[in-house]
């Protein structure tokens, strides 16, 4: 039998996991800016559908609206660690902008 120091043992960890699991906490020091990735979701797949338009004004919201997701891409990803992910949204909004100023053409 193994004996752990001051009674901690593993299955703690395991049990506080579950715990917060089932309260809703996903373990991510995050609070409400979790949330963030759903509206970021709905920005981008808006701005692409504006962006494939025919009409000069809707590419142009678009590209305003796309920009708009890479912002909350970049709040929602740095809490989360996920740097792959905002290197991405910097690179989409460089294409953003060039898009913008194409449009403006």
């Amino acid at each position: 039998m193994k004996v752990y120091s001051r009674g901690a043992r593993p299955e703690d960890a395991v049990a506080k996991h579950a715990i917060a699991a089932r309260a809703g906490d996903d373990c991510l020091p995050m609070g409400w800016i979790q949330h963030l990735q759903w509206p970021a979701m709905a920005a981008s797949l808006i701005s692409a559908w504006l962006v494939a338009g025919q009409s000069k004004q809707k590419r142009q919201w678009g590209f305003w609206i796309f920009l708009f997701s890479n912002v909350l891409w970049v709040a929602w990803g740095w809490p989360a660690k996920a740097y792959a992910l905002i290197v991405l949204q910097f690179g989409l909004a460089i294409l953003n902008i060039r898009g913008v100023a194409k449009n403006e053409t």
